[in-house]
């Protein structure tokens, strides 16, 4: 369920992050996180995890490749800086209310390669990673989220 139609301005401003070890499949379009030890890796639901950006690249390495954490590294559109992406909802709504918190989904995080999105109020979201706010509702599936 990756994003296959992600398209990023050449002007955005991206970040080159440092990946943890072992095997990666990441997409572009996949949300990011960084790990307790500041190392990114695929988005889940994890308490210890904090939001990075989202892929813009791809990186596909098995564990021997990369053994050691920082080996390699992703480009990513960074949160934070004020970005508009369209995101995947976990939960299908009707309606989606601007300025609402979204976070990485807990129903989604081992089984997609994309991480959906979740509002608290969906019961999809169990440690609050972060995303951004809801901007604009787009389809009962996907909303416009400033990250």
């Amino acid at each position: 369920m990756s994003n296959s139609k992600v398209e990023f301005r050449h002007d955005v401003h991206s970040l080159e992050v440092p990946v943890v070890s072992g095997a990666l499949d990441i997409y572009v379009g996949d949300n990011i996180n960084y790990n307790a030890n500041g190392f990114a890796k695929a988005a889940s639901d994890t308490a210890t995890e904090k939001f990075a950006g989202i892929a813009m690249e791809e990186l596909h390495v098995s564990a021997t490749e990369n053994s050691a954490a920082g080996k390699y590294a992703i480009k990513v559109l960074p949160a934070h800086a004020g970005n508009v992406v369209r995101r995947k909802l976990t939960a299908t709504r009707a309606t989606a209310i601007p300025g609402t918190d979204v976070y990485i989904s807990k129903s989604d995080s081992a089984t997609l390669k994309e991480v959906a999105l979740a509002t608290v109020s969906d019961n999809a979201v169990t440690n609050n990673v972060y995303v951004g706010k809801i901007a604009a509702f787009v389809s009962t599936t996907e909303v416009d989220v400033a990250i």
